[in-house]
């Protein structure tokens, strides 16, 4: 399953201090929905009036930008800010499922025939829920096991080193509906390129992570440790060559 995830240094940015402690539940809710439902950071007026029946939280996070009022499919709601800089993006949560189906598949293959060379232990309750059935999940806490810390950390480097440029003019940046504008025009283009790469980035990111999985002996398709009690995340070619 995708996780929403959050810098620890939210608390203490402008826009979180500016929204207020309330809209920020709101945030955080509407963004776990959005993570599970792969609808990439646009969460629909209805549903984010299941928590915010007034919309006075949700008009704090548009003027706070950390929202943005949009439309999706012809539907009326709200988009979050930079969700592909941050957050799981459909495409590559689908692509690592269909790369797990696919390994799983190639593996009862070859039990079928005998061969059991590279073989794997069969799916558990720790396997990836892409190839198993779902169930509750009793830690709703847990960091993204697919992911060691050492590379979660690199990431949220990164992504700090590398914000996106407004796309807006200097002149307009803090004008929700600026006039036409030369300037406006190319920061938008700027911004287009930006996104492109960036997007280009994550899922490169993404392929990087999935064969690093698919090519360890030792993890299932959620990388954790085959058989160990507690379960264990595994560190691929760190923990073979230490």
């Amino acid at each position: 399953m995708p996780w929403f995830k959050a810098d620890d240094g939210l608390p203490d940015h402008r826009k979180v201090r500016r929204a207020g402690t309330a809209a920020m539940g709101l945030w955080v809710l509407a963004g776990a929905w959005s993570a599970r439902n792969l609808t990439d950071g646009f969460v629909p007026r209805e549903i984010a009036k299941r928590w915010d029946p007034r919309g006075s939280y949700a008009r704090r996070l548009v003027t706070s930008e950390l929202w943005i009022e949009a439309v999706h499919h012809g539907e009326n709601g709200f988009q979050f800010h930079d969700w592909e800089g941050y957050q799981p993006m459909k495409a590559v949560v689908e692509a690592e499922r269909e790369a797990a189906r696919e390994r799983m598949k190639k593996k009862r293959a070859q039990r079928k025939t005998g061969d059991r060379s590279n073989d794997v232990q069969a799916n558990t309750e720790r396997s990836s829920e892409s190839v198993r059935e779902p169930r509750p999940d009793p830690t709703p806490s847990r960091p993204d096991p697919t992911s060691s810390s050492e590379d979660l950390g690199r990431r949220v480097t990164e992504s700090n080193a590398q914000e996106p440029p407004s796309p807006k003019c200097i002149r307009h940046r803090n004008e929700p509906h600026p006039p036409r504008c030369g300037a406006c025009a190319d920061a938008r283009r700027a911004r287009a390129d930006w996104d492109e790469a960036h997007g280009r980035a994550v899922l490169d990111q993404a392929k990087a992570k999935r064969a690093a999985i698919s090519s360890c002996p030792d993890c299932d398709e959620a990388g954790w440790i085959i058989g160990s009690e507690p379960v264990v995340r595994c560190g691929h070619e760190q923990r073979r060559t230490s």
